[in-house]
C-alpha cells in the first residue's frame, strides 16, 4: 500500500563507492491546488452564446538523482497543467432537418 507522499519528504541517497552500480532514484509527487471560493482562474466566463470554464491547476513535480564515479546530478521538473474547455453554441442557418431537401428525385 502506498502512502501519499509528505511536502516537504527528503529521499537520501548513498555516497559513490567504488564497484557499485550507478544509482537513480526517482520522486514523483502530484498535488492538485486547494479551490478558493472565487479563484479567479476558476470562474466561468459568459461571452454571447460561448462558455468557457478553466481548470483548477494541477502540480506534478519529478526529481531525478543520477550518481556516477565523480558527480551527483540532481533533475527536478515541475510541470503545471491547466484544462481550458470552451463549449460554443450556434443556431442553424436553416430550420428544417438535414434530411429534407427540395432536391428530389422524379421517376
Amino acid at each position: 500500500m502506498c502512502e501519499k507522499p509528505v511536502p516537504g519528504s527528503e529521499v537520501y541517497v548513498k555516497g559513490f563507492e567504488r564497484d557499485w552500480w550507478t544509482q537513480k532514484w526517482r520522486l514523483t509527487r502530484c498535488e492538485t491546488l486547494p479551490v478558493a471560493n472565487n479563484p479567479p482562474h476558476a470562474e466561468i466566463l459568459e461571452a454571447g452564446t460561448s462558455t468557457q470554464s478553466v481548470s483548477q491547476p494541477t502540480v506534478s513535480e519529478t526529481v531525478l538523482v543520477t550518481e556516477d564515479a565523480n558527480f551527483i546530478t540532481t533533475t527536478r521538473t515541475k510541470t503545471t497543467v491547466t484544462t481550458v474547455t470552451t463549449i460554443t453554441k450556434r443556431p442553424r442557418l436553416w430550420t428544417g432537418s438535414d434530411t429534407t431537401s427540395e432536391a428530389t428525385a422524379e421517376t
